[in-house]
């Protein structure tokens, strides 16, 4: 690899975040959601080696298939001349390594043993075992929240190829301080492995210090089988017990899984045996760890039979087996019509007193959190902020959602011409249209789609990035202080992308709220998408997405595929597969690729769907494919 940022179609990459001896991390915009993400980016040398391809899919497939609180959540895989990248959740608090300078506090080192046996009890339950758990490989998405990462070596239990097989990029698989000993030996192994990795890292968390420290893997295996393990320090001695049993030579003498691991976590003694005052034991209080109920505790182990609403529910399942980023300004590429797909033979039904409930249910957890906007500095400006900017733009409440046949009528009808005409919501046709004009980077496909779509808010925005004419510039602002939400959103979309203007994310943020306060669908999910590249927090995150419910509640078919992929998701508003699935079909049917190509890929894979459908699964590519998606390409047997 070079030094020189590499180019992934769907993300602006920032900067290098840090590298090894298997891949770089860059820090990367993922354009359509507008989130910063961690882009792992395969050195090329190992990227060209069959086996480690295999190896490096086998990772996406398996987080893929795991959704939990404390698993890294993935949004995006796939291939790019050569290059293998996955697109993960940006954990900005660091791995545990760099936490373990010298011993950690009791309570924080078994918390965060907690947290990691809920996530490896979970994987174990669904088949895989993760062996490489190490400091390396535990991520922090918060001060107090650990996630384990790097399934990439992770296998199947019942799985009895010899290890040597899996790959012939790397000698060893496995970190040899943190190996158990019969996979140091190359033994057939089960979920017991990870266990003692756990045990490893817990003891190192309180002492301060591996329990073994040879320096290759043979002096590590004949320290563990000649030496008993090393004692903790005598105000630790009331965990000695649980890590002789994390840390078993034999494991047969371990704990049997991870649920009886979490369960003797919570049944630790408060302290160590009592001591003589004024010795050096009395010298350390000893605070209690907070127990775990077994019921949380099951709601954490068992997080795929737990209510939809969970938050646990909502990582990753997402984007990485399945599904490609919609929304934003991006897409992908095509021009031939869409095929019709049914809607009404949805394997899953929908019924509308479920979707009423649950909608009603995303409404009362969102409640507390509508106020946050206002509430939140770091993200948006205040309604003088705003007069000041552009001026007063009235009132304007958001409208009950209009069927698409009578959207342009309706508006139309009740507004005067130049609102009708900023209020007029792109067909997706255009959309992509002006997305494969842009993207090609060539000007005469940008003048082309001008010719084409002359009156298209689109070509509002090429035309003033075209001429850089700065007299343009202020006669939108003038028309926006008019009132005018059009006006409104080209701004806003200008300052987005930094086109003539220069980026400025704020100022992007208040036209577009100006154009959402007028009830604009376009306007709403600007605001929606700026919001939250903006966010810090979940609860902003939350706030951003109920404003996005309100554009997908008047039709427009971004907003419904950005809602229904979080909804699928279900980090942030709990999971909710028949609502995504109706999404999706509505922005499907309108002629959206994207939502035709997650579809496809749910249907494909059967996520969270009773069983599989690849004859719906073909039938949803072949329209992706037909609007252009070329991924949707490469999940069809035969060509278009």
């Amino acid at each position: 690899m070079t030094d020189v940022l590499p180019e992934i179609p769907g993300y602006t990459i920032e900067h290098l975040l840090g590298e090894g001896g298997m891949a770089r991390v860059y820090l990367a915009i993922q354009r359509g959601f507008e989130r910063p993400v961690a882009l792992k980016i395969i050195a090329q040398e190992l990227a060209a080696n069959e086996e480690f391809g295999k190896r490096f899919l086998r990772e996406a497939r398996i987080v893929g298939m795991l959704s939990h609180p404390h698993i890294v959540p993935v949004y995006d895989v796939g291939e790019h001349k050569g290059l293998l990248y996955l697109a993960m959740e940006i954990l900005a608090e660091g791995d545990l390594r760099s936490r373990m300078v010298g011993p950690i506090q009791e309570q924080i080192a078994l918390n965060i043993t907690r947290q990691l046996a809920s996530a490896l009890g979970y994987a174990h339950k669904k088949g895989f075992i993760h062996r490489d758990v190490k400091p390396d490989n535990v991520l922090f998405r918060d001060a107090d929240t650990a996630v384990l990462t790097d399934f990439g070596i992770a296998r199947a239990a019942e799985d009895s190829e010899d290890v040597t097989q899996i790959t012939r990029v790397q000698s060893v698989i496995g970190s040899p301080k943190y190996m158990s000993p019969e996979q140091s030996l190359g033994h057939k192994l089960d979920a017991r492995t990870d266990i003692y990795s756990l045990g490893v890292m817990l003891f190192q968390m309180l002492s301060g210090d591996a329990p073994f420290s040879g320096r290759n893997l043979t002096e590590i295996a004949i320290q563990r089988f000649e030496h008993k393990l090393p004692q903790l320090p005598g105000h630790w001695r009331h965990l000695q017990a649980l890590l002789d049993r994390m840390l078993a030579y034999e494991r047969d003498q371990r704990f049997a899984s991870c649920e009886d691991l979490l369960i003797a976590l919570d049944n630790l003694p408060t302290g160590p045996p009592p001591v003589v005052a004024g010795s050096a034991f009395d010298a350390t209080a000893i605070m209690a760890a907070p127990g775990v109920s077994p019921q949380e505790r099951s709601a954490q182990v068992s997080i795929a039979e737990g209510p939809r609403r969970q938050r646990a529910a909502g990582i990753g399942a997402l984007v990485l087996l399945c599904l490609s980023a919609a929304g934003g300004w991006y897409a992908l590429r095509g021009d031939e019509p869409v095929a019709a797909v049914p809607a009404g033979d949805s394997p899953v039904a929908l019924q509308t007193e479920a979707l009423t409930s649950t909608a009603a249910e995303r409404e009362e957890t969102l409640n507390s959190e509508v106020a946050v906007r206002e509430q939140s500095e770091p993200v948006g400006l205040d309604a003088a902020a705003l007069e000041d900017e552009v001026g007063s733009v009235g009132d304007g409440a958001g409208s009950e959602r209009t069927p698409a046949s009578e959207r342009s009528s309706a508006t139309a009808s009740t507004m005067s011409s130049a609102s009708a005409l900023s209020l007029m919501l792109p067909e997706p046709d255009e959309f992509f249209a002006f997305y494969d004009a842009v993207n090609l980077g060539l000007l005469g496909a940008e003048k082309e789609f001008i010719a084409a779509y002359p009156r298209s808010i689109f070509a509002d925005i090429l035309r003033v990035k075209s001429t850089g004419d700065m007299a343009a510039i202020e006669e939108l602002q003038q028309q926006a202080a008019s009132g005018s939400a059009r006006a409104m959103s080209v701004l806003g979309e200008l300052y987005d992308t930094g086109w003539v203007v220069g980026k400025d994310k704020e100022t992007a943020l208040r036209y577009a709220e100006s154009a959402a306060r007028q009830g604009s669908p376009l306007g709403l999910y600007q605001q929606a998408t700026l919001l939250l590249a903006l966010a810090q927090t979940d609860a902003q995150r939350r706030a951003a997405l109920r404003i996005l419910e309100k554009s997908a509640e008047q039709g427009f078919f971004l907003s419904q595929t950005l809602l229904a992929n979080h909804l699928f998701d279900g980090r942030l508003l709990g999971r909710d597969i028949d609502e995504s699935l109706r999404l999706f079909t509505l922005a499907g049917e309108q002629g959206d690729r994207n939502a035709l190509f997650n579809l496809g890929r749910i249907y494909d894979a059967g996520l969270h769907l009773s069983e599989p459908d690849t004859a719906r699964a073909r039938e949803y590519f072949l329209a992706a494919a037909q609007l252009g998606h070329p991924q949707a390409r490469n999940y069809l047997q035969d060509p278009i």
